[in-house]
């Protein structure tokens, strides 16, 4: 019985220390899988610049415009040059916004902005109009030079459609049109549940026909 009792006590010690190291090690596993998700920002880091020249307009609602944007060096030297200015600090930005829905190409307004800005939230717009906007640079003399210019977008209408002349099928005028095209006559009974099951009795009669001419 001692031997026993013993040799069962060791089997204990030794599972309980089998078991610790198994714990040990999924817990060892556990902190390396996870590690690289923890610095998964460190080894692939978004950029801050992807060297592009884009303006960029998303509709947020009815009456709001997000927008964002970014210019190269190359671009913005440019420019500068052209408009007589040595360096951004000095060039007056502004966004140019047009309202394309009013045929005028005067039908716009200006919006100061910084060299730091590259996002802005548009509001106060009217719904149902279709926008663009310019983000250049306007000097003293309010000669304008375009930096960067966007896609156009409409924003959504803010009230219930003005269109009442649509006609919409009904289910059952849907139904009624697949009955009459079946050939099998005009409809007796109005109701969609009625009319499925004539159709259903048809088709059964119709897959009966068919089982018998093929015998």
């Amino acid at each position: 019985m001692k031997k026993e009792e013993l040799g069962l006590k060791d089997l204990q010690l030794e599972g309980s220390a089998t078991s610790g190291d198994r714990t040990s090690g999924t817990h060892g596993n556990s902190g390396h899988q996870d590690k690289p998700l923890q610095n998964l920002e460190n080894q692939y880091p978004l950029p801050k610049k992807y060297n592009v020249n884009k303006l960029m307009l998303q509709v947020k609602n009815p009456k709001w415009i997000h927008m964002y944007w970014e210019y190269t060096d190359e671009r913005l030297r440019n420019i500068l040059s052209q408009s007589n200015y040595n360096e951004i600090e000095e060039a007056p930005l502004i966004l140019r916004v047009y309202d394309l829905t009013i045929n005028d190409q005067d039908n716009y307004y200006d919006i100061d902005i910084t060299k730091d800005h590259d996002s802005w939230y548009l509001g106060g717009l009217t719904p149902d109009h279709k926008y663009k906007v310019e983000l250049g640079i306007l000097t003293k003399d309010q000669d304008f030079y375009s930096i960067l210019k966007s896609n156009s977008v409409k924003t959504p209408a803010n009230d219930v459609s003005d269109i009442v002349a649509e006609e919409w099928m009904t289910v059952n005028e849907d139904l009624e049109r697949i009955y009459i095209l079946s050939g099998v006559g005009e409809l007796k009974n109005n109701s969609s549940l009625d009319l499925m099951k004539e159709i259903k009795e048809i088709t059964k009669k119709s897959d009966l026909r068919v089982g018998y001419s093929s015998l």
